[in-house]
């Protein structure tokens, strides 16, 4: 694809000068683009990819991935720049079993050229209520009073006890140690009592399944982009939102926090979660928890985070294993 000229016509490095040829060869009869248009495509999509897509927004950097995941907002984005509508379909084998509490949708997703009506790429998406992150809740205490679970341990020095804290929404109300209303609730990780409200949610999430695949397919972007895992939590939360926007919203929950966004984690953000650590030990009445010192570095409250978190995954995981016995 490229001639050689000679030092004489204007060449360097030796007399020899890479030029491209003026026509381009034709591909393939079995070919729709040439090679240079090939080559250009794919020149465009990187460029757009590292001049216009926003991590966070259109994509996100998973640890432990070995490309950028592509987000819906992105494949939305990717659609319109190629000219792509989405058709959703939903297939035999869907799910809506409001007797028994259980949905599941499989959607199709074909992706149409808005110029011709033509089908570019389609692909299938599927969720359902028995996924791990629809099935269960993270259970805490919550208050016969104002129903928040807000409950958590009173201190020693001011009369033990339980109170339904203040600062995260309670009402302030206090129980005495030993109270069965309290005391007799499960926590843990328990089964989802309500799974009728997530109907819509399950639904959204299979088209949105179905959507990126297909427009990795119909794009050729897979080469850059993975398929979407946001709802593989608490990664991606960890990555998109700072650690207190994921407290606050439940999305992130400190005992899931994984090693490797731990690392990353500035001190605010480790101070923040220790405390909301803090917090669930409170609730499950764990003690003789480890210590810090007066100015302790960022690597050693890290470590004190580490054994804290795994000491509560532990214990929830026992708890629920009593539960289910």
């Amino acid at each position: 694809m490229f001639d050689m000229v000679s030092e004489s016509a204007g060449g360097v490095d030796g007399g020899l000068q890479l030029i491209s040829l003026a026509e381009q060869p034709r591909p393939p009869a079995d070919l729709a683009l040439s090679f240079a248009e090939m080559r250009q495509r794919v020149e465009q999509l990187d460029a757009f990819y590292r001049g216009v897509m926003q991590r966070g927004t259109d994509y996100d950097l998973i640890p432990g991935t070995p490309k950028p995941t592509l987000l819906q907002p992105g494949a939305q984005l990717l659609d319109a720049i190629f000219g792509l509508a989405p058709i959703f379909e939903e297939l035999s084998g869907s799910v809506e079993d409001f007797e028994q509490g259980f949905f599941a949708y499989k959607i199709r997703c074909k992706l149409v050229v808005k110029a011709t009506g033509q089908t570019a790429a389609e692909a299938i998406g599927s969720c359902n209520s028995k996924e791990n992150r629809y099935r269960w809740r993270d259970a805490r205490r919550r208050c016969p009073e104002c129903a928040a679970e807000t409950i958590t341990k009173g201190r020693a020095e001011f009369g033990g006890g339980w109170i339904c804290w203040k600062e995260t929404g309670g009402c302030g109300a206090k129980y005495r140690d030993g109270d069965e209303a309290i005391e007799g609730q499960a926590v843990g990780k328990v089964e989802n009592d309500d799974p009728y409200t997530l109907a819509n949610t399950i639904l959204k999430m299979s088209q949105k399944r179905a959507h990126i695949a297909a427009t990795l397919n119909a794009t050729g972007a897979s080469r850059i982009f993975t398929q979407d895992i946001e709802d593989m939590a608490p990664v991606p939360v960890a990555v998109r939102m700072t650690v207190e926007q994921a407290l606050e919203t439940g999305d992130l929950k400190p005992v899931e926090l994984p090693d490797a966004a731990l690392a990353g984690l500035g001190r605010t953000a480790l101070v923040r979660l220790a405390r909301a650590l803090k917090a669930e030990c409170d609730a499950l009445e764990l003690t003789d928890l480890p210590k810090l010192g007066p100015k302790p570095t960022d690597d050693e409250i890290r470590a004190v985070v580490r054994e804290v978190r795994d000491r509560v995954a532990r214990e929830r995981e026992r708890r629920a294993g009593e539960a289910s016995a």
